[in-house]
């Protein structure tokens, strides 16, 4: 049986789990865990992923795509004190435009988007080509087609970036919802 939905779960926001020591990464999508602050666009607000309204400025949401449901990562880059930077900027009650300036909005998935992961990730960067905002980021996708290969991307990753975790998403049929199943955080 399925377990309980974690908190940002009942949300509708996929949250990672730890991948199994076992699973077969063939044919899945891997890509940079960022560490920033999940965010989800339903359209017409920012929230978080618990559903809180994120108060950013107001020139930042009219960037963002009208009516089209975005989840990703708002991220100021790698660094010690990044992610508490990022985090203490959508606290705010009233946000200050140039701070929001340097963020960029990682996107990886289209809520609701309907089709396979792969499908989707290609939609996405479509919608991303036609916002040409430099704020405004596709993640990038890698199609792993075994275990070994996995493990250079996590080791290659790790080594050029200081990347510490990768995220592995499978590709449900196309009528599958897209569920916490499907989505691995791997630590390398």
């Amino acid at each position: 049986t399925d377990p309980e939905p974690r908190p940002g779960e009942r949300f509708g926001v996929t949250l990672a789990r730890m991948a199994p020591p076992d699973i077969d990464p063939a044919g899945h999508l891997v890509s940079e865990k960022y560490d920033g602050v999940r965010a989800v666009w339903d359209g017409r607000a920012l929230r978080t992923r618990h559903g809180q309204i994120i108060q950013a400025p107001a020139a930042f949401l009219a960037r963002l795509p009208a009516q089209v449901p975005l989840d990703g990562e708002l991220w100021l880059g790698r660094g010690h004190g990044r992610f508490d930077a990022v985090s203490a900027l959508v606290r705010r009650r009233r946000p200050v435009e140039a701070d929001w300036a340097q963020v960029v909005y990682l996107i990886f998935e289209l809520p609701r988007g309907g089709g396979r992961f792969d499908e989707r990730v290609a939609r996405l960067v479509e919608i991303v080509a036609q916002h040409d905002w430099p704020q405004l980021v596709a993640v990038e996708q890698r199609r792993i087609e075994s275990r070994e290969a996995l493990l250079q991307a996590v080791i290659s990753s790790s080594l050029s970036r200081q990347v510490s975790k990768m995220t592995l998403r499978t590709m449900p049929s196309p009528t599958a919802f897209f569920t916490w199943a499907t989505s691995f955080r791997m630590k390398s």
